[in-house]
Order: C-alpha cells, then structure tokens, then sequence
C-alpha cells in the first residue's frame, strides 16, 4: 500500500493510492485511485492502520497556513480500494495517529485557533465520526508546538489509554527566549477524551514517550524519566 505524488519542474500530478502484491519473484500492481477533489495540493501526512488509510493534503507552502484537507480510505479489497470522504472539516489537521478503531487528531479549529485533539471512531464503513474533542490551552498560557516537527508532537501509548501532547509555552511573553515545556497527558476511552495531568520540563519538550510504567520527555536542553 503506497501513497504518492508524481512532480517535477513545478508540475505535481494529483496524490495517489497504489496496492500491490508482493512474493519472492515479483511485485504487482492491483489497484490505482487518484485522490477525489485534489488539483495543485502537496501530500502532507499518510498513515496506515489495517484496512483504513488516512492522508491530508495542503494547497499552501506554510504549515501552519496551509488549507489542508483530509481524506480517508477503505482498504479491505486490496484490487478496489475506496475513497471514503474527508473528515476533521472545521480543524486544520497538523498530526494524527490511529489505534483500535480510533483515530486521534492534533489540530488548530478554524472557527477558534485554538489547538485541539480530537477523538474519532473508524469503526464504521464510512468516513471516521467524530467523538469528542479537548482543547488543549485550557488553563495553560501561551501554550504552543514546534510545527516544523509535528510528527513528533503528537504521541499514543495505547496500553495505557494515554495520548501525549508535547508543548511548550512562553515563562514571559516580552521574552521569547524564557520558555519552559512539558507533556499533556489526555486519558481517552471508547468514545471520550479528558485531559489529565502535565509533565513540566526545562525548555520546549519535543518528544514523549511511553515503556512500561516510566514517561520519558526529550527537550532542548534535558532528558526527562516520570
């Protein structure tokens, strides 16, 4: 199963689907679909879990300006994959990651710009329902993520039921070298999220992790172990 985009010399053919079958001796192509409703659009982010695909588009050069789109796919029928619609309309989607029938997005909600994780159930055989969603700058000031690295920012431990959000956020907002980090931790079940607690760090948190029962927290300056 392939996403990709053909471009050269300024000029981008639309985002495709490809299935193949691979053995020993050779690899065959099974199906091809170009994505519906995409013209100049850039490729984004794509993730696979079982059945399902899901991929977002942009139409601008800026991460955090671009008009990005999202798209979900069944791929049940590796000779017919189908495009099943878009979904997370009202976010700008930065991030997602998918476990268990579930799909988890980081966004910025248009109507609010305000950052989101937002829960949905890809259980069902159209696109993925929306469940609930936290906004994530409730209660803490000036709270940001690095947007060059957003596949890092947002993490699932799934044993656990925990989704991490790494952040950072301005100590003095006159001073932007004065910053301080840390990790939300959201608790999420079959149909709802509730943000918990947050591990503060030194400097603005890039990464978390989760083995065992231990948090591990990479800044700019520090390695953190909860």
């Amino acid at each position: 199963r392939v996403v990709s985009q053909r471009g050269a010399w300024g000029r981008r053919g639309a985002p495709t689907l490809e299935t193949f079958r691979m053995d020993s001796a050779k690899i065959e192509r099974l199906a091809r679909i170009e994505f519906a409703a995409a013209g100049e659009e850039l490729i984004a982010r794509t993730i696979f879990d079982g059945d399902r695909a899901f991929a977002s588009i942009s139409k601008a050069t800026s991460e955090m300006d671009a008009n990005v789109q999202t798209f979900s796919f069944d791929l049940s029928d590796a000779e017919a994959p189908v495009q099943l619609g878009g979904f997370g309309e009202a976010s700008h989607v930065l991030e997602f990651r998918a476990a268990e029938h579930h799909l988890f997005t980081l966004a910025i909600e248009r109507e609010t710009e305000k950052l989101i994780v937002e829960l949905f159930d890809t259980s069902t055989s159209g696109p993925p329902l929306s469940l609930d969603r936290v906004y994530l700058d409730e209660g803490t000031d000036a709270l940001d993520i690095d947007s060059s690295e957003t596949q890092k920012v947002l993490e699932l431990a799934a044993d656990s039921n925990l989704v991490l959000v790494s952040f950072f956020s301005f100590d003095d907002a006159s001073c932007p070298w004065k910053q301080h980090g840390g990790t939300l931790l959201l608790q999420w079940d079959d149909d709802s999220l509730t943000m918990g607690g947050t591990a503060e760090q030194t400097g603005p948190s890039k990464q978390s992790i989760v083995r065992d029962d231990q948090l591990i927290t990479v800044s700019d300056r520090e390695v953190f172990v909860f």
